[in-house]
């Protein structure tokens, strides 16, 4: 009987082995280096803007229930290494969360949605 099931057992963990090795590099976890949220902020009740980087640009994303959406794309390398210090820079939070809420409001004037400020 414990034959059977340790039979049983190596063919599962065999089995289980050889689905991971065939597994398609795309079903894999992304490394940071690749996409990391930088912030995020809310803006109204059950939605939220994030602030994404993906490789050299950053992506200004709103999220709610509905889904994701693109509200911007920052890709001049000037200003994604400015937020990318402010976001990963000095340990003071309100210094990082002010500057990504102007940055969030000037974004926001361009595309003509409100943002409140006292979220």
């Amino acid at each position: 009987m414990f034959g059977g099931l340790a039979l049983c057992l190596a063919l599962f963990l065999a089995f289980a082995w050889v689905v991971r090795r065939g597994m398609p590099r795309s079903m894999a976890v992304l490394p940071r280096e690749a996409v990391a949220v930088l912030g995020r902020m809310p803006l109204a009740k059950g939605q939220h803007a994030s602030l994404i980087q993906v490789g050299n640009k950053l992506l200004l994303v709103a999220v709610s229930p509905a889904g994701a959406e693109t509200l911007t794309e920052i890709d001049d390398p000037a200003e994604v290494d400015r937020l990318r210090t402010i976001c990963n820079g000095p340990a003071e939070e309100n210094v990082a969360g002010k500057s990504f809420r102007m940055t969030l409001q000037r974004f926001a004037g361009k595309s003509g949605v409100s943002v409140d400020p006292a979220a």
